[in-house]
């Protein structure tokens, strides 16, 4: 292993995913799950190390985020989004169809909320669109998340 770079805190990052290819600018970065204090940030880290925020995230910690490209592991059979709670130790999956309409973009989720969102390429920056999910609890501690495609 050998250092990359530093990012920016106030938190840590908890996750990483590497851009999709056709991400704008940021295409084939690190980008980085940071908590950012009470809100939270996307940031992304190119291979010299450069970093830059993408996309402020307004609900506490992010943490699970996953591209939706396609993916080594393939299964038509169990094409999806997979999710894990460490809270109430459940794992939940979104049909790769619920998902088909972000394909070469990012899903970023809160941790602790349970709400979701969308980063994509928008100009020269990004933007963050929340989407809907069928998750109802109160409290979550999201954590690892995974596309498999079809």
């Amino acid at each position: 292993m050998k250092r990359v770079g530093h990012y920016p805190g106030p938190g840590g990052a908890d996750e990483v995913e590497i851009a999709p290819a056709r991400f704008g600018s940021a295409a084939r970065s690190a980008l980085l799950t940071v908590d950012a204090g009470p809100a939270g940030q996307l940031v992304a880290m190119s291979p010299a190390g450069k970093t830059r925020v993408l996309a402020p995230l307004p609900d506490g910690p992010p943490n699970p985020i996953a591209a939706i490209v396609p993916s080594a592991l393939r299964s038509a059979a169990h094409a999806g989004l997979y999710l894990t709670d460490t809270l109430s130790m459940n794992a939940y999956v979104a049909p790769a169809a619920d998902v088909q309409a972000y394909a070469g973009n990012v899903i970023v989720g809160s941790e602790l909320k349970g709400l979701f969102w969308v980063i994509r390429p928008r100009g020269r920056g990004y933007e963050a669109v929340r989407i809907p999910t069928s998750l109802r609890g109160a409290k979550y501690n999201l954590e690892g998340m995974a596309y498999v495609s079809p």
